[in-house]
């Protein structure tokens, strides 16, 4: 029976996008990295480049993707991300607010093989005052595990953000904390005692904050409390009006597909009366589009 790496060889010298596909979707993320380890040993050649030599477009781009680590993954969509002619702060805002302390480390450590200087300094000369502050400040403090907040810490907490106008959030170090530190569990208490002190959603006072902080807050709070929904949001803009955001679309599904793909689903029918296999299905075509949907459909 050939090995993995000899069908993938195969597929590549064909050009056969079906039989890649069906190799990707046999083997989990770990298993796709001893592939490439093996292929590149075994064929001399870098399989990251023969992908480049063989594929093309979106497809081309999906594919070599899915055969870096997350770290890796990410770490890449953060040099893009700070490196392009308009910045993208939305994917910078998701990687650092949205990835585990430990991945976070190893993101730091790859940035740093990929620009001169590292993660940090790159964030302080490229971001605008406050929100390289706040960002920073993120990478720099451990984040809570706490699965069962205290009651009284999280009220005393909502206190501190029903006392300071939102306008003001991302100027107050202590507040921008509150946010960085707590676990899911602690920031979904903090926002039910902020409704119960308020009577307003914690959503709803964001939303009266400039763009750059709103989408600051938004990212931080949904990453760290609803992936999920904050997924299912985050696909919707890639897809929505006329022509797509491949680069969004395509970390959304990499990095969620085999995590809580079933419930972004649903949130994604909820929100926006369609299903995402639907929407995926109208805005991509051929190849590209059967490994997108396959991705969607793998926890089914």
């Amino acid at each position: 029976m050939n090995s993995p790496e000899d069908m993938l060889h195969e597929a590549l010298e064909t050009k056969n996008d079906e039989a890649i596909i069906q190799i990707i979707m046999s083997y989990s993320r770990k298993e796709r990295l001893s592939i490439k380890e093996n292929y590149n040993l075994k064929f001399e050649k870098s399989l990251e480049d023969e992908i480049s030599d063989k594929l093309g477009g979106e497809f081309k781009k999906t594919v070599i993707k899915l055969f870096l680590s997350r770290a890796e993954f990410d770490a890449r969509e953060l040099y893009r991300a700070l490196k392009a002619f308009n910045i993208d702060d939305d994917a910078i805002y998701e990687i650092i607010m949205g990835r585990p302390e430990k991945i976070l480390k190893e993101i730091e450590t790859i940035y740093s093989t990929l620009d001169k200087n590292s993660l940090e300094n790159t964030l302080y000369k490229k971001l605008d005052k406050k929100i390289r502050q706040a960002l920073i400040t993120f990478l720099k403090t451990p984040r809570s595990i706490n699965t069962q907040p205290n009651d009284r810490d999280c009220s005393r907490k909502a206190d501190l953000l029903v006392s300071v106008l939102p306008e003001k959030w991302l100027s107050d170090e202590e507040i921008i904390r509150i946010f960085a530190i707590s676990s899911p569990q602690e920031l979904v208490l903090i926002a039910r005692f902020y409704l119960e002190k308020t009577g307003t959603h914690i959503q709803k006072a964001i939303a009266k904050i400039s763009k750059i902080q709103r989408n600051f807050i938004t990212a931080l709070y949904y990453n760290v409390a609803a992936p999920a929904e904050y997924t299912a949001y985050k696909l919707y803009e890639s897809l929505k009006g006329i022509g797509t955001d491949d680069n969004l679309l395509q970390r959304e599904i990499i990095t969620r597909y085999d995590a809580d793909m079933p419930l972004t689903k649903k949130f994604y029918t909820t929100l926006y009366k369609n299903t995402l296999e639907d929407d995926v299905e109208d805005d991509t075509s051929g190849a590209y589009r059967h490994l997108l949907i396959s991705l969607v459909k793998y926890l089914d």
